[in-house]
């Protein structure tokens, strides 16, 4: 899959166009995460979102643990909800 993020440029169509979301945007990932490259993908997002100059607040919270971990650390629900408060609230 890594692989094929690699070459997102030669397929555009598969691309979300994420700057044209209008609200905030929360990414979170695992850098150990074996089930997708989550980090990887969340990156590609930021940048795009700051290449497109996005106007929204963003954030991407990277864990040093894999998928499983990232879901059951209370840090991350503590961020998810406390990013929901402030900016759906």
């Amino acid at each position: 899959m890594e692989k094929d993020l690699a070459e997102v440029e030669r397929h555009p169509e598969a691309v979300i166009p994420v700057e044209r979301t209008e609200g905030a945007i929360l990414l979170v990932s695992g850098k150990k995460d074996r089930i997708w490259p989550s980090t990887a993908m969340s990156n590609q997002i930021v940048n795009r979102l700051e290449e497109k100059g996005f106007e929204n607040y963003y954030q991407h919270i990277v864990f040093e643990s894999g998928h499983s971990s990232v879901l059951w650390n209370r840090t991350c629900w503590r961020t998810v909800f406390s990013f929901l408060n402030d900016n759906f609230m």
